[in-house]
């Protein structure tokens, strides 16, 4: 599997991903979502008819869905595209055995295998639920820090909310290429750095 096909398993997984999500959060009192800062930072809202309270919900879906969407595609491509990498550069297969340190307790199966595609694909919405409760305690605590310059609508609850995901995501990325290339911690964290600042050099040179 190249890096292409990589990108549009994770685009088909997070739109499934997203609408699961969504429909989790629009059906209880408890999953956190973008739309859901703390109760404490929101104005009670006037009595509206109906047809209002439809629409909102509907815009509410959407404004939901679209973070479930990008933020598990983040996690996703954090998680398995420095792999799909590293086999198309390199030339050569990889092999969940290959692993540090983990590595003693998986197969000897190549990484672009279809299941263990599909397997990442399951581990990282596992991952995502942890991380969508970990980032909302986390955004919940520097809340009070942030409404002092900014209010806490629920634009700006998204915003926090993704600045976190991208970090989590970056520390992901970090690890994985820990894990499967022969490099240190240290090492890991500069190539990765290094891979953002020359897409973020081509992104500027495409615009002039």
């Amino acid at each position: 599997m190249d890096a292409i096909q990589n990108i549009v398993l994770g685009v088909i997984g997070s739109l499934i991903a997203a609408f699961i999500f969504e429909l989790w959060r629009n059906n209880s009192d408890w999953f956190p979502g973008p739309s859901t800062p703390p109760a404490r930072f929101m104005e009670p809202e006037a009595e509206a008819d109906a047809r209002t309270r439809n629409r909102e919900r509907f815009k509410m879906a959407v404004f939901n869905g679209l973070f479930y969407l990008y933020t598990f595609f983040l996690v996703y491509q954090a998680l398995s595209l420095p792999l799909v990498l590293r086999v198309m550069f390199s030339g050569k297969p990889i092999f969940l055995s290959d692993a540090r340190v983990l590595g003693s307790l998986l197969p000897d199966v190549a990484i672009t295998n279809s299941t263990v595609q599909l397997s990442l694909l399951l581990l990282a919405l596992v991952l995502y639920v942890v991380l969508l409760f970990v980032v909302n305690f986390v955004a919940s605590l520097l809340a009070p820090a942030v409404d002092k310059f900014w209010a806490i609508t629920i634009f700006v609850w998204r915003r926090l909310q993704g600045m976190l995901f991208i970090l989590l995501a970056a520390c992901i990325a970090i690890c994985s290429i820990w894990l499967f290339y022969p490099v240190t911690l240290k090492e890991a964290l500069s190539n990765f750095f290094g891979v953002l600042a020359i897409g973020a050099l081509f992104i500027a040179a495409g615009k002039r």
